[in-house]
């Protein structure tokens, strides 16, 4: 049994007291192990996965408006609503839907390029994260940034390669 520890230490003994257990309880607790057989396998750690550093708090919360657009952008193509073309610019709506015939026909074009499953896909995207730039006050959102429910992949033919979101006065913009 363990004496009791109790409030005959002053406290500076007691902070003593717990550096040293918390100093040696490694030591300690390795040697736990036993001794490694010739015979038995070596064991390895995973393999290392290479990934990108968590976005801090304050970015994440300064890219949240040009997020939101591009979730109510692609939200509201898969859902059929022309309006969304309000969310990009006309620079940017010449080039991307140009073959389409522009964007309001682009959207009308999408429920009879996709599923229903790709759809519904499209109607519950989520957009978790966004690149700073390529110029101040930007930000760039790419596929990887998508997810999608399920865990599935995102539909064939919709998502851009990347967008870029600006702010054009009291609202976000895709520019690119």
């Amino acid at each position: 049994m363990l004496p009791r520890v109790g409030a005959s230490l002053s406290p500076g003994a007691r902070s003593l007291l717990a550096a040293i257990v918390l100093a040696v309880a490694p030591l300690v607790l390795s040697s736990c192990g036993g001794s490694r057989d010739d015979d038995s396998p070596a064991v390895s750690s995973p393999p290392a996965v290479e990934t990108v550093p968590p976005a801090s708090r304050s970015a994440t919360r300064a890219s949240y408006p040009a997020r939101l657009t591009l979730v109510r952008f692609l939200r509201g193509a898969g859902s059929g609503d022309q309006r969304v073309c309000a969310l990009v610019t006309a620079a940017y709506a010449r080039t991307a839907f140009a073959e389409a015939g522009g964007c309001q026909q682009w959207i009308d074009a999408i429920p009879t390029r996709l599923t229903p499953n790709e759809l519904r896909r499209l109607r519950t995207v989520q957009v978790l994260g966004a690149t700073p730039g390529p110029r101040p006050g930007q930000y760039t959102i790419r596929p990887a940034d998508l997810r999608w429910s399920g865990g599935a992949s995102a539909p064939e033919g919709v998502v851009a390669q990347r967008y870029v979101l600006a702010r054009a006065g009291t609202r976000w913009l895709v520019i690119a």
